[in-house]
């Protein structure tokens, strides 16, 4: 165990692969930022405020499926294609995502209103910050394609460094609204800040892809983006529903005081889970390309070790945020009154891992660039998110149980589609 622990430390400082330290932190940096925002707002605010700030960033994550999927396919498509052939795959999904986020940014309003609304939080407060994060954040997926395609052709060290400098600065800017008062202006402040710094970027660091003639965008789109796309907008759109929906469920069925409590804790397994997977997500690229290339022993070794450290970060992360949280607890009586019951806490994060595993057994399947889990994955959603619905008006309890067994659900999804797949391959080899 010593040697596997050395090993892995190596692998992450070694010249070959500085990715994964940049990786890591950049989550860690995130994990940061919502945890000293929690704190503030722990100690800032009322019970009913914390449920509304709680509810509104929930509603934001929704962004994840603004873009339909296109990055992540972006990503697949120029890491498996010709090198002649990214530019062109890269205008493409240009082209699709400037209608697609200006489309869904409107749609991301409209839902976003009902669930504001319907839990009888002011509209003066809530309005204008949404309006703005919408808006915002369109401009913010767009660019951030730009990103998507120095990683996939070769530059996934830049790219993950230049991630990481950027979500420190855009936490910085999180942190100061919310330590401001003015939380719910926190989000969009971060999003400006991105797009500030994705501009730069290409202004002073990065190239954009060359404009190659001899290619039809739509015929680009049509075949190398959008089989992935579609499929990765549902698993995307399964996700973001059964983690960021929580939250304002609990607002609509049980009130700003208890959405304050439960989705404190769910929104630090949440991020226990991106934290953790971030370090198997910067691989993709080299999933990717090893499978297409035929690679399939290098293919698995690097998902083997890489699941394997990212699980145990996801486990240490989990028993330390519990811990941390039954102290703030026992310390305060404040602190106690803003979060829930020691049962309710660790169910919610025991589901942490769970969600972890699930996530890369996914990144596994869809480095391959196919995904037969989408539909099953689809029609799993429809109950889990019923369970999950009906659970939120019998409590935090109950919620917290329907919770972790949808998340057991699913990851045994992901486990049998992952386990056929690697027989697939080791027929192959």
């Amino acid at each position: 165990m010593s040697a596997w622990i050395v090993g892995v430390l190596t692998r992450l400082r070694g010249e070959g692969s500085p990715t994964g330290l940049y990786a890591v932190g950049t989550r860690v940096v995130a994990a940061a930022v919502s945890f000293v925002g929690g704190i503030l707002i722990l100690a800032l605010f009322d019970p009913g405020r914390i449920g509304v700030f709680l509810s509104f960033t929930s509603l934001a994550g929704f962004s994840a499926v603004a873009d339909l999927g296109l990055t992540y396919s972006l990503l697949l498509a120029v890491s498996s294609r010709p090198a002649n052939e990214a530019p062109a795959v890269a205008w493409a999904a240009f082209a699709a995502a400037v209608p697609t986020v200006l489309a869904t940014s409107v749609v991301m309003f409209i839902g976003g209103s009902f669930f504001l609304m319907g839990g009888d939080v002011e509209r003066a407060r809530w309005l204008w910050p949404w309006i703005a994060f919408c808006a915002v954040s369109s401009a913010q997926l767009v660019l951030t394609l730009g990103l998507t395609y120095v990683e996939g052709t070769g530059g996934r060290h830049a790219a993950w460094k230049a991630n990481f400098w950027i979500e420190v600065a855009a936490g910085v800017a999180f942190i100061a609204a919310v330590a401001a008062q003015v939380e719910l202006w926190a989000v969009a402040a971060s999003a400006v800040v991105r797009v500030v710094l994705i501009v730069l970027l290409f202004v002073w660091c990065f190239d954009l892809p060359a404009r190659v003639g001899g290619f039809s965008r739509f015929a680009l789109w049509r075949d190398q983006l959008w089989p992935m796309q579609w499929k990765t907008l549902v698993n995307t759109l399964v996700g973001v529903s059964t983690t960021r929906l929580l939250t304002p469920l609990l607002l609509v069925a049980q009130g700003s005081v208890v959405a304050g409590q439960t989705g404190l804790v769910l929104a630090l397994g949440y991020l226990v889970t991106t934290a953790s997977s971030v370090w198997p997500l910067s691989q993709t690229a080299l999933y990717a390309g090893y499978y297409h290339r035929g690679e399939y022993r290098e293919f698995k070794s690097i998902i083997r070790q890489t699941f394997l450290a990212s699980s145990v970060l996801s486990v240490l992360l989990v028993i330390g945020g519990g811990v941390v949280c039954e102290l703030l607890k026992a310390g305060s009586a404040h602190m106690a009154a803003r979060l829930p019951d020691s049962v309710v806490l660790w169910i919610i994060l025991a589901a942490a891992p769970i969600g972890h595993l699930s996530n890369c057994l996914a990144m596994a399947v869809r480095a391959q660039r196919r995904d037969p889990v989408v539909i099953p994955n689809l029609l799993l959603a429809v109950p889990a998110l019923i369970a999950l619905f009906l659970s939120a008006d019998r409590g935090a309890l109950a919620f917290a149980v329907a919770y972790l067994v949808t998340g057991v659900m699913f990851m045994s999804l992901y486990g049998y589609f992952f386990f056929r797949s690697m027989r697939v391959i080791q027929h192959a080899s």
